[in-house]
């Protein structure tokens, strides 16, 4: 793959000779990639970049500035997804020399209206090379032509995909224009790009650490006109007096997902205080202690500053002008509270999952579900043991341990890596997803349905509320009881074509009706009509 890529490596002549050795010692060796360095004098940046791009003969091109180093297997993650996305570039940067102590900037996902209002897309970045002729390649505008080149891109429907395996040893100088500029720098350069964004209406604090903030922060940030932030990106501080600091200051609306601690419940009563809505996103059911078998995911804690407490849940959802589910059943849970609830179920974005063809072979039937699944074991343990006895049937389970059943199985330890897992889940025929009758199993969410379906798996689910949206005989077979189980399993695997056209359908319904690109608007709602009762309290 990465006789693909050519890397252009720009000099200024006036730098010494061991900041390019550095440079070239980390580009991977014996792989094929090639190589141009191109010395230029100051103001001749972006003239030295183009003649490469011109006499470039690749398909991609990457720019790594010299005195900047990869990380060992950068360039294989960065084309591994270019299949998707035109521009994909490193999420995590280490700064060092020059005087700046080692850190990382870690950017989540990308957000087309962050990038409007600042650069936060690395210079060091795969583009493909058609897309840079198509653009005229870099703008002459000294500091500024990495943006400008991102805006146009963007302008012209181009996608962009941060990588979290792939990271960059990067450093600044006092010429360096950052990526994270003061606000009004900002907006400064902005106008002067003619790429002013609207004013952001949505605030998401998060915890990056959950596979959840992808599906409930970081798709809905890619097409809602706001700024995404990373709790762990910020060094907040609570004092004796509980006053914080450390969180942004925010004029649109705050989403915090995911919420159970004293510091974001101050901190959510601020920002209130000061007119802005604040909104809760939750996608389990934190009124309650989970049932026995679910121990291992979330429990009671007596200490409200723990980010599980359901006294910190608690407190926050009081303090909420709002709060946004996966589902109507979990809506209800919520009741109690008495405020305003929105519904806007877990979506996808087709072109994250990996285009794998599936291996000829034994029929696959698999269930990826984490330790805070086993209660749901019961529901299917009979159905499973049986299709492990049959010939040309394979049983895959990846979470729980072996010990866990008695039966044949290949195991596959957990990941919260999203592509691992997408990857994996993949090479399936059948997906199972049974979900237990208790009011805690009950709140969780379809999402385990749309990442088979999107991949052509077969979809078999719980006959009960996290999967009400979805039609048994048409885009799915459901089951509830350990028999049924069992009878819908045996059909399946005495006729494969079934699987097939069950995987086709549910296929076509999630593309047709469950993407974040068609629902969105559903986001965009809840953000409007929440912004519209504060503002209409605040007037009378």
């Amino acid at each position: 793959m990465l006789d693909e890529v050519t890397v252009l490596i720009p000099r200024n002549e006036e730098d010494g000779n061991d900041v390019l050795q550095d440079t070239l010692d980390s580009l991977p060796k014996d792989k094929g990639v090639s190589v141009q360095v191109l010395p230029y004098k100051n103001g001749g940046l972006s003239s030295a970049l183009n003649k490469g791009i011109q006499e470039a003969g690749t398909k991609y091109v990457f720019r790594l500035d010299a005195g900047n180093r990869l990380s060992g297997n950068c360039l294989d993650f960065l084309v591994s997804l270019a299949w998707n996305a035109n521009v994909t570039y490193p999420s995590s940067i280490l700064l060092s020399d020059f005087g700046v102590p080692e850190k990382s900037l870690a950017a989540p996902d990308f957000c087309q209206e962050r990038l409007k209002r600042r650069n936060c897309v690395p210079v060091h970045s795969l583009i493909d090379r058609e897309s840079l002729l198509e653009m005229g390649g870099y703008p002459d505008r000294p500091c500024l032509e990495s943006w400008d080149l991102h805006l146009r891109l963007l302008s012209a429907g181009k996608k962009f995909k941060a990588v979290p395996e792939a990271y960059v040893y990067s450093y600044t100088t006092p010429t360096t224009i950052p990526s994270h500029v003061p606000r009004e720098e900002a907006e400064r350069i902005a106008k002067e790009l003619g790429a002013t964004a609207e004013e952001g209406k949505a605030t998401f604090i998060y915890q990056a650490s959950f596979p959840t903030t992808y599906y409930r922060c970081l798709l809905p940030a890619k097409y809602l006109p706001g700024v995404c932030y990373n709790i762990e990106s910020f060094e907040v501080s609570l004092s004796e007096d509980d006053k914080i600091s450390g969180f942004p200051m925010q004029e649109g609306a705050l989403i915090l997902q995911f919420p159970g601690d004293v510091i974001r419940a101050i901190y959510a009563a601020e920002m209130k205080e000061a007119g802005v809505p604040v909104l809760v996103e939750v996608d389990d059911n934190y009124t309650i202690s989970t049932p026995h078998k679910h121990k291992g995911w979330v429990k009671k804690i007596s200490d409200d500053r723990s980010t599980h407490s359901l006294e910190g849940h608690a407190k926050i959802v009081r303090i909420a002008d709002g709060l946004i589910v996966t589902q109507q059943y979990l809506a209800n849970q919520y009741k109690k509270f008495e405020i305003p609830t929105y519904i806007c179920p877990n979506q996808v974005e087709p072109d994250d999952y990996p285009k794998l063809l599936k291996e000829p072979g034994p029929l696959k039937i698999g269930w990826f579900a984490s330790y805070s699944h086993r209660g749901d074991a019961e529901k299917i343990e009979r159905a499973l043991e049986w299709a492990s006895k049959q010939d040309d049937v394979e049983i895959w389970v990846m979470g729980l341990e072996p010990h866990w059943w008695k039966f044949r199985f290949k195991y596959i330890p957990w990941t919260n890596d999203l592509s691992t897992y997408h990857a994996m889940a993949s090479m399936l025929d059948v997906g199972v997803a049974p979900v237990r009758d208790d009011p805690w199993s009950l709140c969780r969410s379809d999402l385990k349905a749309l990442d088979y379906s999107v991949q052509g798996v077969a979809p078999v689910l719980s006959d009960n509320a996290p999967y009400s949206q979805w039609t048994h005989g048409d885009n799915c077979l459901k089951a509830k009881t350990p028999k049924e189980w069992l009878y819908t399993l045996k059909e399946l695997v005495r006729d494969p074509s079934a699987v097939q056209d069950l995987a086709r359908r549910a296929n076509e319904y999630v593309l047709k009706e469950r993407t974040i690109e068609g629902n969105c608007w559903r986001w965009q709602e809840a953000l409007d009509d929440c912004s519209k009762r504060i503002n209409s309290a605040s007037t009378r």
